[in-house]
């Protein structure tokens, strides 16, 4: 396992700079985070059920802009995209760069 390796690794002194013992810790939290949502899918998917359920807007939202990036970029023209070009058309090229890097951190 990658936990014991890096712990072997610590206690040699080949990771005794601080900053790489920050990442091993960051990595050692992942790898543990990552097997106790293998261990416990049952809870993880009743909180997403759960989720789901309090905040329908909120799913219905993320799914639309979903659906709407994924028809952009295959360039399939749908009602939605059509809006959004005539939308477009009206911005200048600083808001229509703005608005991309928006759109690219989603």
């Amino acid at each position: 396992m990658i936990r014991e390796e890096l712990v072997k690794e610590i206690e040699r002194g080949e990771k005794g700079v601080t900053a790489d013992v920050e990442i091993i810790a960051k990595e050692l939290r992942r790898q543990y985070m990552r097997e106790w949502r293998k261990k416990n899918r049952d809870k993880c998917n009743a909180y997403l059920r759960n989720w789901r359920e309090r905040n329908k807007e909120k799913v219905r939202e993320y799914n639309r802009r979903y659906w709407l990036k994924k028809a952009l970029e295959n360039g399939k023209r749908t009602k939605e995209t059509l809006k959004l070009e005539r939308f477009l058309e009206g911005l200048d090229d600083d808001e229509l760069r703005v608005l991309k890097e928006k759109l690219l951190k989603e």
